[in-house]
């Protein structure tokens, strides 16, 4: 499932002083193979991880870098050759393929004025694990602080003030999969002209809810994105096969604003709310059912 992680590189009040975003982003472009965090095709199958791809935005203090991470051989994900092999119907001419580990791409787009960092994941979702770790070896590459990363994860309640922002920026809800009891419901559509789920919409407040779309469709094209109580409870979010970086960040942009708006908050203060003598540029605001890690 394509998903959307915000992962704040380090505390406000410290990544203020870390330097020019610009010259930031300069450090950043000259990154290499030979870089710490830069994936290293030489080491050992199901264990390679890094970036091999970067490039700038048209935002100034913006960047990207390709992702990839590899997960170990499993040696019991039987290839067709083998069940065939095994059940005696496979003919010696035939070569019996290898398991080979499997490989999850991600995008990570930087914003090196705020120190926050992007993730998007399009198909098989990058271990949190291996973001994280790779985002600490670009910090300790150009010199940023990346030290203690802390990634974005929203609680139950959430959703329901996420609704109510997500319509006042013409979003509706699409889909919604909830379990009542003793049945699960599925319901997907024009959900806010149906009279008859409104006898249900309930389920929403009443964190009966499993799985919420939200969908808004403009002259530019179509904004889907989700939330999923599974897998940590992640903003899920289909951009298409075709999408560019630059897609990524407008997204993840208007996502950060939706966010906040329900927050009531900066994220970064939502993750770092430890006060800090020089954190001059935050206010104090109740924290709203934020999880941290």
């Amino acid at each position: 499932m394509p998903q959307l992680k915000v992962v704040c590189l380090a505390h406000p009040a410290t990544w203020a002083g870390s330097g020019n975003p610009e010259e930031t982003q300069r450090k950043f472009l000259s990154l290499k193979p030979s870089s710490a965090s830069w994936v290293n095709l030489k080491e050992q199958r199901g264990k390679r991880v890094g970036i091999y791809n970067v490039g700038s935005l048209t935002r100034k203090g913006f960047a990207y870098a390709l992702m990839v991470d590899e997960s170990e051989v499993n040696p019991e994900h039987k290839s067709l050759e083998r069940i065939l092999q095994e059940d005696g119907c496979l003919t010696d001419t035939v070569e019996v393929q290898q398991p080979v580990p499997r490989a999850s791409k991600a995008v990570l787009v930087f914003d090196f004025a705020d120190g926050l960092c992007y993730v998007y994941t399009p198909g098989t979702p990058t271990p949190e694990e291996s973001v994280v770790d790779v985002v600490r070896k670009v910090g300790r590459d150009i010199g940023i602080p990346c030290r203690g990363p802390k990634v974005f994860e929203w609680s139950e309640d959430f959703a329901v003030e996420m609704t109510d922002v997500a319509r006042s920026r013409g979003f509706s809800p699409y889909r919604v999969r909830a379990d009542l009891e003793t049945v699960k419901v599925t319901a997907e559509g024009d959900l806010m002209n149906n009279p008859d789920w409104k006898k249900l919409e309930g389920a929403l407040e009443s964190d009966k809810w499993s799985a919420l779309a939200y969908v808004r469709s403009k002259e530019e094209g179509m904004f889907v994105f989700g939330l999923t109580k599974k897998r940590r409870r992640t903003i899920s979010l289909p951009l298409g096969e075709n999408f560019e970086p630059e897609q990524v960040l407008h997204t993840a942009i208007e996502m950060r604003e939706m966010l906040e708006r329900t927050l009531g908050q900066d994220i970064r203060q939502c993750l770092f709310p430890e006060p800090i003598t020089t954190l001059t540029n935050f206010k104090s605001v109740d924290h709203k059912g934020m999880q941290q890690r």
